[in-house]
């Protein structure tokens, strides 16, 4: 099983891991999101960059996707353990899931997922060369977890 790796940014503490499952999941998942962008409505109405599709806004929870129940488990397991390592008080419990597609052009907003405490990225498939993630401090726009011993 990976590890998550811990950083600190501004002074928010971002985790990252590697599937080790990646190739087994991701073609099969891939093509579900391909399936689902051509007969699910795109969320994301008032978004700036509304041509990039999402199923955002409860048009389709992967949360409730057998398809994608592998991978939330892994994103779960890695979230514990980010939960664990920084001992923040339990339980986490996951909300919901979506996807984005992203066509050359398209972006996605700076945001916050208000009523969240932890957010999750996973990248199904990315060239080398493809956008940037960009994170800015939530700190005024999330909720304080509280901690059993703080770091």
């Amino acid at each position: 099983m990976s590890k998550v790796t811990l950083e600190s940014w501004f002074p928010t503490v971002i985790g990252y891991a590697f599937n080790p499952d990646h190739d087994l999941l991701s073609a099969k998942l891939i093509e579900r999101c391909h399936r689902l962008r051509s007969k699910v409505k795109s969320g994301g109405d008032y978004w700036l960059s509304s041509a990039t599709y999402n199923t955002s806004d409860g048009n389709h929870d992967c949360f409730d996707d057998e398809d994608f129940s592998q991978l939330n488990q892994w994103v779960e397991l890695q979230v514990n353990s980010y939960v664990e390592q920084l001992q923040i008080k339990k339980p986490i419990m996951p909300l919901s899931s979506w996807f984005n597609v992203y066509d050359q052009g398209t972006f996605q907003d700076f945001h916050v997922h208000p009523g969240a405490t932890i957010s999750a990225i996973y990248f199904l498939d990315c060239q080398e060369d493809c956008a940037r993630v960009i994170f800015k401090t939530p700190k005024n726009n999330m909720f304080m977890l509280e901690h059993e011993q703080l770091n």
